[in-house]
């Protein structure tokens, strides 16, 4: 997410970690600015479902990003999301992890 609370979406595609003993990394680099975030998370927050076996999705994901508050924290971040989500699946019991990683951007002291 970007300063204007802009969303995008980038692929970086590998392998799941931890179910072997070997695993190739691929590293990835991305330049953010000051107040940029990256959201990184599993596949159980885009999995989740609802009653009608609807899942959340990445659209659903990024419209949650970018309606989080003006210069939000990470946490803010992360429960602007989790809230989008419980409310999409209602009482629907969710059956996969999640997990969700917000990296943000600071002014270089």
């Amino acid at each position: 997410m970007d300063t204007a609370h802009s969303v995008h979406l980038i692929d970086a595609f590998g392998a799941l970690l931890g179910i072997g003993p070997r695993t190739h990394l691929t590293p990835h680099r991305l330049h953010l600015h000051p107040g940029e975030s990256l959201v990184l998370y599993t596949d159980g927050t885009t999995e989740a479902r609802r009653h009608d076996g609807e899942l959340f999705g990445e659209e659903r994901l990024t419209d949650a990003v970018a309606g989080a508050p003006n210069r939000p924290t990470a946490q803010t971040v992360i429960d602007t999301i989790n809230e989008a989500v419980h409310v999409f699946t209602g009482s629907q019991d969710i059956d996969d992890d999640q997990a969700i990683l917000v990296l943000t951007a600071t002014e270089a002291p």
